[in-house]
């Protein structure tokens, strides 16, 4: 977990450093804004959401087929309440962030509405990550933290290489998230699936 955390630390402050290094102060506010601001769904309902489940597939941790049937109607709940919020914030955060922040803020509105797509997919996966732990696969975390930061790793490389936009860089790195994320659920899915067969075996 030491580990796990520390990779985490590293793969999540490393964008911010390699924005301010490439393309300045300006844009880093801008991208800092956005965030702290279109994470925060994530950070007040997610985090509660996943809290019930760590708690509840926990209780259950000796009976796979009831954590998968948590597991699947925790992401349903995720899906259902995180699709329509960052849905409205992709289509209004350009008009919402220079409104309630003020006109210098427009860059951060075009920026949210881009990354919205990945703070969707941290929405319905990061409450849901905790399966590893229940099932007490201890190498995957740092496995997955590990692959974060390779990819962002590789996202810097080619934004200096292409001499991308920042614009250019953020969709990289949106997919890049995304598809981290995604990698994440499909994971948790798998355990879950292949620990509930082990059980069936037994």
């Amino acid at each position: 977990m030491v580990a796990s955390h520390l990779l985490l630390t590293v793969s999540s402050a490393a964008p911010i450093f390699f924005i301010s290094y490439h393309y300045g102060a300006e844009v880093l506010g801008q991208f800092t804004m956005v965030m702290t601001t279109i994470f925060l769904p994530s950070g007040l309902l997610g985090l509660a959401i996943g809290q019930v489940f760590y708690q509840r597939a926990a209780a259950s941790s000796n009976d796979p087929g009831v954590v998968l049937g948590l597991w699947l109607s925790t992401l349903k709940r995720l899906a259902l309440v995180g699709f329509p919020i960052y849905l409205i914030a992709s289509l209004l955060s350009t008009f919402i962030y220079p409104l309630v922040l003020g006109g210098q803020w427009e860059d951060a509105g075009r920026y949210a509405q881009l990354f919205s797509v990945a703070a969707f997919f941290a929405f319905i996966s990061t409450p849901l990550d905790r399966v590893s732990l229940v099932l007490n696969v201890s190498y995957y975390l740092p496995s997955l933290h590990t692959l974060r930061l390779l990819l962002s790793i590789l996202t810097f490389c080619l934004a200096l290489y292409f001499d991308m936009t920042f614009m250019g860089f953020l969709l990289v790195h949106t997919i890049q998230m995304s598809v981290v994320y995604l990698i994440d659920l499909l994971m948790g899915r798998y355990f879950l699936g292949k620990a509930k067969g082990a059980c069936g075996v037994m």
